[in-house]
């Protein structure tokens, strides 16, 4: 039986038909597979697996606004479930206004500038929440 809300994100990720073969056989994927899937951004050599995500956790932790993090995850999260273009555009449109008229977007653009690292300061707090998406089709009972 699946778990961890496989059965939720994994059509989202690898198409239905994929993800009901995945489901229904339980089969491991390799690296490689895994990359032919879309589950996965890259393969990497066994060896260089940790140094390769920690690599990319102090890209993202030393040249992105810790709020501005928090908020495109909140919003991509939000967005797998939203069926409404319109409704999509107006979530992102308010975080996008919101994100930019806050001290670290100013700060991002002027580090950049002056070729050195940004000194985050903002926080998340007063960031929209984006819009819950409107109730979808229910799945057949089976």
């Amino acid at each position: 039986m699946p778990e961890a809300l496989s059965t939720w994100i994994l059509p989202r990720l690898v198409g239905f038909s994929r993800a009901m073969e995945l489901c229904l056989t339980a089969r491991i994927l390799s690296a490689e597979e895994a990359l032919a899937f879309g589950l996965v951004s890259r393969v990497v050599p066994h060896d260089a697996l940790l140094a390769t995500a920690h690599a990319l956790a102090r890209d993202i932790a030393e040249n992105t606004a810790p709020a501005a993090i928090g908020a495109t995850k909140r919003l991509l999260w939000s967005q797998l479930s939203e069926t409404d273009p319109a409704r999509a555009k107006e979530a992102e449109d308010a975080l996008f206004y919101w994100s930019g008229k806050q001290p670290d977007a100013a700060e991002g653009v002027t580090a950049f500038l002056e070729k050195r690292a940004p000194r985050w300061t903002g926080s998340k707090q007063g960031a929209p929440r984006p819009l819950r998406p409107a109730r979808g089709p229910r799945a057949p009972e089976t």
